[in-house]
């Protein structure tokens, strides 16, 4: 975001939150499926939607590359993550269910390995310095560490 406010030079107090980007793609792109629309909006209300429920959707999208192997590596890095975010009780069930699997899951890899959940709390920080470099003053009555 920090690079976006020279590059387009925004005054204090705009703040990009959707760039589009418009153009023809070199060759045919392949497309995504979308999650189910009843697992993704929520009318009126949240609405709880269950692991296993979850688990079906994330293997319908990703299923061509659901499959992240099972290396000590990754078992490492799934482990440290869980361990952090949670405990060594959920860091070994989370294991237990990939070792169950044969695989790393698309969500422990998403969240354990990817966009690791235990550094969340970084980008955060970093999203509110960059709100706060747009002229959000706001932001300084809040602690978000």
């Amino acid at each position: 975001f920090d690079e976006l406010k020279p590059m387009f030079d925004l005054p204090d107090g705009v703040f990009p939150v959707v760039l589009l980007c418009l153009g023809y793609p070199k060759q045919s792109p392949k497309i995504q499926p979308k999650h189910l629309y009843d697992i993704v909006v929520h009318k009126e209300k949240y609405h709880e939607i269950s692991d296993d429920k979850l688990n079906e959707c994330m293997d319908q999208k990703y299923s061509d590359r659901a499959k992240t192997p099972l290396s000590d590596n990754n078992k490492d890095k799934l482990k440290a993550v869980c361990e952090k975010v949670h405990d060594k009780e959920f860091a070994d069930a989370a294991l237990d269910y990939a070792k169950s699997l044969g695989y790393i899951h698309m969500a422990q890899r998403y969240f354990g390995l990817h966009y690791r959940a235990d550094e969340i709390r970084t980008g955060n920080s970093a999203f509110i310095n960059s709100l706060r470099n747009y002229g959000f003053k706001w932001v300084d009555g809040i602690d978000y560490d």
